[in-house]
């Protein structure tokens, strides 16, 4: 997570942030964050942290880019029911399933035998240059 979440998203900002700021029209780095990086919950310690980090990070090359023409976004959905939970707990779906008792959450796809319902707001930050 931390390679992926961190690491990653640190090695493509450098990669592409400085051919954006150059071209200067105005392009949009846009991220995929979680309101896990606002709130943390049991045994997903690792997950919160790289998805805090992936906030201030943003956080971070926003003031980097003030007064340039780049816009810098945070797509943070709130919990959705996806295979995660399978990888996460090996392939046990008992404690996949378990893990999501009670709580309210949209649906990738039909996981632990339920269908598409419910939802939990997503949260959009959207960062404008100065």
């Amino acid at each position: 997570m931390i390679d992926t979440n961190v690491k990653g998203l640190l090695y493509v900002s450098r990669a592409v942030v400085p051919g954006m700021v150059a071209r200067g029209r105005g392009p949009h780095r846009q991220t995929w964050g979680s309101t896990a990086g606002e709130m943390t919950y049991p045994n997903g310690a690792v997950y919160c942290a790289s998805k805090a980090a992936e906030r201030a990070i943003n956080d971070g090359l926003r003031e980097d880019l003030l007064g340039t023409p780049v816009r810098v976004t945070s797509i943070d959905p709130g919990m959705v029911e996806t295979d995660f939970s399978l990888v996460r707990f090996h392939g046990d779906e008992e404690r996949a399933c378990q893990s999501l008792q009670g709580i309210d959450t949209a649906h990738a796809r039909g996981c632990c035998g339920r269908h598409c319902v419910g939802s939990q707001s997503p949260r959009a930050r959207e960062y404008l240059p100065a």
